[in-house]
């Protein structure tokens, strides 16, 4: 059968996004990023990229 070995169940969520509905036309979103888990250099190369969206 398939295991999905590609998937680690000791794993760590180093990412949370949530979505916060202001009314039927405006939302939000925010991201909790542990950088922790990916260093300072990889955070800000990854902020700067969302701030051009």
């Amino acid at each position: 059968m398939n295991r999905d070995t590609w998937r680690d169940h000791n794993d760590v969520d180093v990412m949370y996004a949530s979505k916060y509905a202001i009314d039927e036309k405006w939302f939000t979103v925010f991201l909790q990023l542990h950088t922790s888990a990916y260093g300072r250099a990889v955070a800000v190369a990854l902020l700067k990229e969302l701030l051009r969206l």
